[in-house]
C-alpha cells in the first residue's frame, strides 16, 4: 500500500493506492475529523485533478494581480521595466516565446496582449498557462517566481503530475 499527501487551505488530503482500488482521505486539520472515504474510479481521479489544476490558476492570478476586481484588465510595471498583462501578468515576449512552443505560431505584439488579457479567439489563457505549468520540462513556475513561491506551487506541480501518472 502506498500513499500520498498534500494539504491545500489547512485541509490535507492523503490518497492510498492498493492494489485495484484507491481511497481517498480527507483529512480535516482544523475540525480534527476525517471528512470523505470513498474508492476513487479513474473518472474521479481525472475529475480531481483537473479541480487542483483550476485551483492552482485561481491562486496565481489572484497572488499576481493582488486580488484586484477586474484581473484580465489589470497592467503594471514589472520590476524589468516591462509590462505585465492580465491576470497572469504574462509580458508580451513571454506570450510570443510559449505560443510558438506550444502552438508552433510566430505572433505579433497585439496578438501577444490579446492572449495575455484573454481577449484572443483561438488560444485561451488558461489552456497557455497551464501547458506553460504542466508540460514544459523546466521550472516554468519562474515564471512567476514570488507568487510560485507565496502559494506552494512547485510542490502543488509536483502532486499533480504524480496523480496524472
Amino acid at each position: 500500500m502506498s500513499g500520498i499527501a498534500f494539504s491545500i487551505f489547512g485541509v490535507t488530503y492523503l490518497l492510498i493506492f492498493t492494489s485495484m482500488i484507491q481511497k481517498e482521505v480527507i483529512y480535516d486539520s482544523i475540525a480534527e475529523n476525517i471528512i470523505l472515504d470513498e474508492v476513487i474510479t479513474p473518472d474521479r481521479l481525472e475529475k480531481k485533478v483537473t479541480e487542483l489544476k483550476e485551483d492552482v490558476l485561481k491562486q496565481l492570478a489572484h497572488c499576481e494581480t493582488n486580488g484586484v476586481e477586474e484581473p484580465d484588465g489589470f497592467v503594471r510595471m514589472d520590476s524589468n521595466d516591462f509590462l505585465s498583462w492580465g491576470r497572469y501578468q504574462y509580458q508580451r515576449p513571454t506570450v510570443q516565446l510559449y505560443v510558438k512552443m506550444f502552438y508552433g505560431q510566430d505572433i505579433n505584439n497585439q496578438r501577444a496582449g490579446l492572449i495575455a488579457w484573454n481577449l484572443d479567439k483561438e488560444i485561451s489563457l488558461d489552456e497557455l498557462t497551464l501547458k506553460i505549468l504542466f508540460k514544459d520540462t523546466g521550472k516554468s513556475w519562474g515564471n512567476w517566481l514570488n507568487c510560485g513561491k507565496k502559494i506552494g506551487i512547485e510542490q502543488q506541480i509536483t502532486l499533480i503530475k504524480k496523480l496524472e501518472q
